[in-house]
């Protein structure tokens, strides 16, 4: 078997380094996919905690006095967080934060159901 030549062992490399530039790009775009996917319902959790706040739809949000109270506790606001975590985990928590609270409003639901039932027995 005769030694490949430079001029093969430069072509193959070149492939190879080709191969593993566009794994890179690919790995690159899937992560900030992945980052863009988990800010995007961050943000969502996070408009409708502010949105439950209101009686009315979103319709009638007063934008301006909403920015102005946010502005005003910005301080107060800025202090609930918690240290920066990767993408990952940021999720995990966030989800595990979102099953509670459909468990608690579930519970809540089940002791109203059973008041109401328990107190029309008494009626």
């Amino acid at each position: 078997m005769a030694a490949r030549s430079y001029e093969q062992q430069l072509a193959e490399y070149d492939a190879q380094l080709s191969r593993i530039k566009a794994r890179k790009h690919a790995l690159v775009a899937r992560s900030s996919k992945a980052e863009r996917k988990a800010r995007t319902h961050a943000l969502i959790v996070m408009g409708g905690l502010v949105k439950s706040c209101f009686e009315d739809e979103w319709q009638a949000v007063d934008w301006d006095g909403l920015a102005s109270i946010i502005e005003g506790n910005k301080s107060a606001l800025a202090s609930k967080t918690t240290k920066i975590l990767p993408t990952q985990e940021a999720v995990r928590r966030l989800r595990n934060w979102e099953r509670q609270q459909r468990n608690r409003s579930n519970d809540e639901k089940w002791y109203a159901r059973r008041c109401r039932a328990h107190h029309s027995a008494w009626v």
